[in-house]
């Protein structure tokens, strides 16, 4: 029995329709794969450079600068609650500007005691000349530092250089926890 040459085209067709989905599902794993083969090898780095003593610190500094310049986070963040650009400030300088990212400007919106894992808060401090001087960043990361909060603590100069005073200024750094936990102010390791 033959075919009717419409019923054929159609039968055509719907094999090379379901040919070119199973190859596009076939892409679309390959991204996930590589996708997720990108965020192990990220992970192992970080793992890696856990395991190097004196490397975890700068490691994760030199993440974070990269992914606070290229987040575009003096336009795109928002500001501490409350805090006028260039505010006068008794810690880190002068005139200072706070920003924070999705997850802390929520949470501080809301009044959460605790900012959430994921939160980062950059203060910059300028000189009396509004130079920019300093980049304070305090991100929380899960499991850093129980003891201090889960807080990353880094000081920059204003191009992106993990600052020394004796020490690196990157990691468990002894001076903001010890002032930070010191604050009254109601949200833990947070200044208002």
């Amino acid at each position: 029995m033959k075919l009717p040459l419409y019923i054929a085209f159609l039968i055509v067709v719907l094999t090379s329709f379901t040919l070119s989905c199973n190859r596009n599902k076939e892409e679309v794993k390959k991204e996930e794969t590589t996708e997720t083969t990108q965020q192990t090898a990220e992970q192992d780095q970080a793992h890696t450079a856990k395991s190097e003593p004196g490397t975890e610190s700068n490691v994760m500094a030199d993440i974070l600068w990269a992914k606070l310049t290229s987040s575009n986070y003096r336009n795109k963040w928002s500001n501490f609650p409350g805090k006028p650009l260039y505010y006068m400030g008794s810690q880190h300088g002068r005139h200072l500007n706070t920003f924070l990212n999705t997850q802390a400007g929520k949470a501080l919106d809301h009044g959460e005691d605790e900012l959430p894992y994921g939160a980062i808060l950059i203060t910059e401090s300028y000189s009396p000349e509004n130079q920019l001087e300093d980049i304070y960043v305090m991100q929380r990361v899960q499991g850093f530092n129980p003891s201090g909060g889960d807080w990353f603590w880094v000081k920059y100069s204003a191009d992106g250089v993990v600052q020394t005073e004796g020490t690196e200024l990157a990691g468990k750094v002894e001076g903001c926890i010890s002032c930070h936990s010191d604050s009254t102010a109601g949200s833990k390791f947070i200044m208002k």
